[in-house]
């Protein structure tokens, strides 16, 4: 009987020299479909914002920012050349999220088999959770790329020549940590891998050490700032705690499969098994994977008990190990019967493929709140905007002329008397002004002032409101009819 199912992986249709190029177009091609068809949002506009500024500017807002410098510092030169658009500034994630794939497959085929390059590259492709983060532009699509990356370099370095990619370990490292600070789990993570088994401990292990004492170096510049972003976030964040059953939903996150999640963890557990009972070179780096994913999977979820932070952007750039680790799991149990093993691949990618999910999901509507705003404005009308972090989602979408005025945005908006607020504290500048309505657009006041000031200000002083309108994340209520007026009459 002629085995087709596995001619996919084991003997590539084309020379292998295309087949990372037919992967990145694969790509690319459902990370741009549709990708400007959602609004610029949520934080998003905060990426745009600090990136259009100076490079000088850039720097000094590090200090009380969660996020390294790099990515801001590549997307303020992409700004320079594509301007400041949702398409153009959506296609650098794009290529990121593209490139990730490409350096999954070549994992793949290096150090595990081709057919698992092959499998979990495509499955990348496929990925909903990369997708949504494609769609972004933010921070997390380079940090895949720069994890996957890393984790490369660092394998050539360990199971080949260890002072050649010594030298790429040690740049992709920084980028890596310099992209995002949860790239030092995964080099905690690289690091331990070696202590798992006495023929990796000793391997390469003075261009080892050496790399990690350079990079510890070079990071050495930004470790005070990382430790007073981990003392500030540490008394408390947005991000709920995870309950048990969260560490089944994050597989769930990888693999569409909802209920089902209980069937790959069924089989990355019998690998683990496996591996008990088999030894070899081979089986050794497909372990060291598993055992690289579980160590930083495993250690952001306990650590969330104190810092949270199991959440998908979290989560995001460890998708490509998990891939890896659970295609080398199936080949390896399933090698005595190869076609069962490319079936079930096949399977699991027919499955990915039918949910697959190209437009982004939807929670706000800045733009359309912004269209509102603009509409109802009028000399002796007022609009309050809470909570005052929206703010530059709808400068945005108001004007970008005043999006684009660094450090003097707020006071643009104001100008057109638009207020940013967190209560109704910051109204005491309206008290004296004779304004006969106020646009009122809650984003979730209940979280900045719970005890609705900012409303009870506006009905104390009209006497009529009315629901303009309901978007996705925003709530508009016009006030109008003013008490001082009604008095006067």
């Amino acid at each position: 009987m002629v085995n087709k199912l596995p001619y996919l992986f084991n003997r590539p249709v084309v020379q292998v020299g295309w087949i990372p190029l037919i992967l990145f177009a694969f790509a690319l091609i459902l990370r741009i479909w549709e990708m400007d068809s959602h609004p610029i949002q949520l934080d998003e506009p905060f990426s745009l914002y600090h990136s259009s500024a100076s490079i000088l500017d850039i720097f000094k807002m590090l200090p009380n920012e969660n996020n390294p410098p790099l990515h801001f510092l590549i997307l303020h030169f992409w700004i320079e050349l594509f301007g400041i658009e949702p398409f153009p500034t959506r296609l650098l994630s794009a290529i990121f999220s593209s490139f990730a794939v490409v350096y999954t497959y070549f994992f793949g085929k290096e150090f595990l088999n081709h057919r698992t390059g092959i499998a979990a590259a495509f499955i990348l492709c496929l990925s909903n959770l990369n997708i949504v983060f494609a769609h972004e532009v933010r921070v997390y699509s380079l940090f895949t790329l720069l994890a996957i990356a890393t984790a490369y370099y660092y394998f050539k370095m360990l199971f080949g020549p260890g002072k050649t990619y010594k030298y790429p370990f040690i740049l992709s490292s920084l980028l890596l940590i310099y992209s995002h600070f949860f790239g030092l789990i995964l080099l905690a993570g690289l690091f331990l891998i070696p202590f798992s088994s006495k023929s990796f401990f000793f391997t390469h292990l003075k261009s080892r050490m050496q790399s990690f004492f350079w990079i510890g170096v070079f990071y050495l510049p930004y470790s005070i700032i990382l430790l007073n972003r981990f003392f500030a976030t540490s008394e408390g964040n947005w991000v709920p705690k995870p309950n048990m059953s969260h560490l089944s939903w994050g597989i769930g996150l990888f693999t569409h499969f909802g209920r089902f999640t209980f069937i790959v963890e069924l089989i990355l557990f019998v690998y683990v098994l496996y591996f008990i009972l088999q030894r070899g070179e081979a089986v050794k780096k497909g372990y060291s994977i598993l055992l690289l994913f579980s160590f930083c999977y495993f250690s952001m979820f306990f650590a969330s008990s104190f810092m949270p932070m199991f959440i998908e952007r979290y989560l995001v750039y460890l998708s490509p190990f998990f891939y890896l680790s659970l295609f080398y799991a199936l080949f390896r149990i399933l090698n005595f019967n190869r076609i069962m093993g490319n079936t079930i691949a096949v399977f699991f990618l027919v499955v990915m493929g039918s949910q697959l999910r190209v437009s982004y999901p939807n929670s706000r509507q800045p733009n359309e709140a912004a269209k509102y705003i603009s509409q109802l404005q009028s000399p002796r009308s007022a609009t309050i905007l809470i909570p005052k972090w929206w703010e530059l989602n709808i400068a945005y979408h108001y004007d970008i002329e005043v999006f684009k005025q660094y450090g003097n945005s707020t006071n643009a908006l104001n100008k057109d008397h638009i207020y940013p607020i967190y209560g109704g504290a910051d109204l005491e500048r309206l008290n004296n002004q004779n304004l006969d309505q106020i646009l009122f657009v809650d984003g979730g006041s209940q979280f900045c002032d719970p005890d609705s000031t900012a409303y009870q200000w506006c009905h104390q002083r009209f006497t009529k409101d009315s629901l303009v309108a309901q978007l996705e994340g925003y709530k508009l209520i016009l006030f109008y009819e003013a008490l001082s007026k009604k008095a006067n009459e």
